[in-house]
């Protein structure tokens, strides 16, 4: 049995930015929100969008005495100071938003207060780093100060994401559990109170090109294959979907379903163009690797997808809504559908981000970007968000 919460909610346009909008609200017997959207609800074109101003912006050059030389991330603390991890000397770095250093937060090495191959967040009033090389998490306070160390995950190279309550969550591996597509480690900073979720897949393995010789076997992912995907959002729950189809879940870390959230999708064909050059570029990789005759075996262009995923990732800002990149053959920026912390599509953001920068959401308003401009340098860029 399930009971109705809302029906369809019309709104009655005023301006040629707003236009009627649909969704529909169901809950179920045992309390999971389902929210059906069929139209946006605060913006359907881009006169009555969000504004992203950008507000700083950090350029290298061929002086390496610069503010910023070969970054390879960078994240925002609390106080809207950057922080920049630089790769050549391996260091990370506190600047003003105009670039004027700071300081610099631990150093290279293995003791305590160092690291290997870290990758950096800010939570709350205080900056961790992650250490997969390490095995360990290092926490230090908003003057780059070593408070605590904690051990951590090994060998997962991927974001750091962080909640409301000084708990940080890293990826670690599921691959001892059949059931699972994905695994976090969820450590507070303050106490170091550690526990570890695995997440049951949500749908079916992506499919993989495998090569098998005598003494070795390798695969390769098929390219723009439907997988798992997953964000955690600043309440500490668990976003999870599967990027074949827009639809995904809220659950808390302890594993209660709470909302499911869904969008109509009208199928967009991947150009022919994309395909193939993803393909080719696989097809050279193996080629070095297995030789020319063993990847024509095997290699198949027919294989790749031919129509886009509708869900491809989900990233979540510091107000709780979910940003979902929408593809859209031949756009020269990235669009994003963003979702309400409730689950109701507020509209599609058109940015002004190339395809090729990388963005990373802090707080409720700050966007920072990384990117190379057109002659090969690295850039930073700050931006806020404007409702």
């Amino acid at each position: 049995m399930r009971i109705q919460a809302a029906a369809v909610l019309i709104l009655a346009a005023c301006s040629n930015s707003e236009a009627s909008v649909g969704y529909t609200v169901d809950t179920s017997a045992t309390g999971v929100v389902t929210v059906s959207n069929m139209t946006p609800s605060d913006w359907s074109d881009t006169t009555g969008q969000w504004k992203l101003v950008q507000v700083a912006n950090l350029e290298a050059s061929d002086d390496t005495a610069g503010a910023i030389v070969s970054p390879s991330y960078v994240t925002v603390d609390g106080a809207e100071h950057l922080l920049v991890l630089e790769r050549s000397p391996l260091s990370l770095r506190m600047l003003e938003l105009d670039g004027t250093f700071i300081l610099t937060v631990g150093r290279e090495g293995a003791g305590p207060g160092e690291y290997r191959n870290p990758i950096p967040a800010a939570v709350g009033p205080y900056l961790v780093v992650d250490d997969p090389e390490l095995a360990r998490l290092t926490v230090y306070d908003s003057a780059g100060a070593l408070l605590e160390t904690y051990p951590a995950p090994c060998c997962y190279w991927a974001p750091v994401y962080s909640d409301d309550s000084n708990h940080v969550y890293m990826q670690t591996s599921a691959s001892h559990d059949s059931t699972a597509s994905a695994a976090y480690v969820r450590i507070n900073v303050e106490s170091g109170a550690t526990d570890t979720v695995m997440l049951p897949r949500v749908g079916p393995e992506p499919q993989q090109w495998e090569f098998v010789r005598e003494n070795s076997r390798s695969s390769y992912t098929i390219p723009f294959q439907p997988s798992d995907i997953t964000v955690i959002v600043p309440s500490g729950h668990v976003v999870r979907g599967w990027s074949g189809r827009y639809e995904y879940l809220e659950r808390t870390f302890d594993g209660d379903s709470l909302r499911v959230v869904r969008r109509q999708w009208q199928k967009v064909e991947l150009p022919d163009s994309v395909r193939r050059e993803r393909y080719e570029g696989i097809k050279a990789m193996v080629t070095r690797n297995v030789g020319e005759a063993e990847a024509n075996k095997v290699l198949d262009l027919s294989d790749v997808p031919a129509e886009a995923e509708p869900m491809r990732r989900l990233y979540a800002d510091g107000a709780g809504n979910v940003w979902v990149p929408v593809y859209v053959p031949g756009a020269e920026t990235l669009h994003y559908d963003i979702f309400s912390p409730e689950g109701v599509w507020r509209g599609t953001l058109v940015t002004p981000w190339s395809p090729g920068e990388f963005p990373v959401w802090l707080g409720d308003d700050e966007i920072v970007t990384k990117g190379n401009s057109e002659e090969g340098y690295p850039f930073i860029r700050v931006w806020r968000v404007e409702r």
